[in-house]
């Protein structure tokens, strides 16, 4: 599970920074 929130929060920070 902490896998799948670090990938989501990395997409999220993604996201953010475009």
């Amino acid at each position: 599970a902490c896998e799948v929130w670090k990938e989501i929060k990395f997409e999220f920070q993604a996201m953010d920074t475009l």
